[in-house]
């Protein structure tokens, strides 16, 4: 079920891309999430995914994606995790390691949240053996939990906390 040994067959280019556009979708994600929750709804909702255009990184261009408010709802902790650890790549600041298997795992992650709450397969150019983009995902959020669809590190650095420093003299 899970895609963790494919994210390892794509090029960095693709990844570093794939994980910016992904984190944006993310966040549209939880902003509708919240806009949703204002405006009362159920957990049963779709609404139209994010505006932005789609990379050339998937191995075909997904249609038009929905948010399942629901997997939206469910995921919303987790995938608020997942883009602490995903930032710097996100940002540019740092590009995708890919001999960096921490790094990989949360991408693949961050992707994993994003296809369930698109209900869609995300497949990357350069990864075989996996369904293609905007293929029905199987399973419905419990079974890919327990699958362990979403496992990621749940440490997140909290910048509220001071940093201990050391100073000499």
């Amino acid at each position: 079920m899970q895609k963790q040994a494919t994210i390892t067959q794509v090029s960095q280019e693709v990844a570093s891309e794939a994980v910016r556009y992904m984190y944006g979708q993310a966040s549209d994600a939880l902003k509708k999430l919240r806009e949703a929750r204002k405006a009362g709804f159920s957990p049963d909702d779709r609404v139209r995914a994010g505006h932005e255009e789609a990379p050339d990184v998937f191995d075909v261009t997904p249609g038009e994606l929905y948010i399942h408010m629901g997997a939206a709802e469910d995921l919303e902790e987790d995938l608020r995790e997942v883009r602490a650890h995903v930032l710097d790549y996100a940002t540019g600041a740092s590009a995708v390691d890919m001999k960096d298997m921490y790094a990989l795992a949360q991408v693949n992650v961050l992707r994993n949240m994003m296809e369930a709450i698109y209900g869609v397969h995300l497949t990357l150019k350069g990864e075989t053996g996996c369904q293609p983009t905007g293929t029905p995902l199987e399973g419905d959020i419990r079974s890919l939990r327990a699958a362990g669809y979403f496992e990621h590190d749940t440490t997140v650095f909290d910048s509220t906390v001071p940093t201990p420093t050391h100073r000499n003299g």
